[in-house]
């Protein structure tokens, strides 16, 4: 409750390095809702493949 409440943007990843979380704000900032980051591999929407 408290990670959805904050300003900032947020996410949590699992041993993989896929979402498992993300809050208001990182979805804001990412330009993408939950549904679409969850289980996704952050280095892949970090640094897309060119």
């Amino acid at each position: 409750m408290i990670l959805n409440a904050i300003g900032d943007g947020v996410y949590g990843l699992d041993a993989q390095g896929r979402l498992t979380f993300a809050n208001a704000a990182a979805q804001t900032m990412m330009g993408w809702s939950e549904a679409e980051l969850l289980d996704k591999s952050i280095h892949h929407l970090h640094h897309p493949i060119r």
